[in-house]
């Protein structure tokens, strides 16, 4: 984004252009299940909207984001269980231990 350029307009063109993750932040960008992911750019979508009596209230949006957290904490720790059990039943270097 240069000096110049607007916020608005970098994250309209970021969707736009499909580049979705460019618009969450680099630390949790690998760890956003697809779903949230979707819903963080519906949400940043509809923020953005060109007619203010569209745009969502700050109100709606924290409700939104609850819960697509929600979601998010789900979806992690189902991926907690999946990798635990997948440890358990596949012990691929016999001791638990790379080579």
């Amino acid at each position: 984004m240069g000096k110049n350029s607007s916020l608005v307009r970098w994250a309209q063109s970021s969707v736009k252009e499909g580049r979705l993750k460019h618009i969450i932040d680099p630390y949790i960008r690998d760890e956003i299940s697809p779903t949230c992911l979707k819903a963080f750019v519906q949400i940043t979508e509809s923020c953005l909207d060109d007619r203010p009596e569209h745009r969502p209230t700050m109100s709606e949006v924290v409700s939104t984001l609850e819960s697509v957290l929600n979601l998010q904490e789900k979806a992690n720790k189902l991926l907690q269980v999946a990798g635990k059990q997948w440890r358990t039943h596949f012990k691929p270097w016999g001791d638990g231990r790379p080579p």
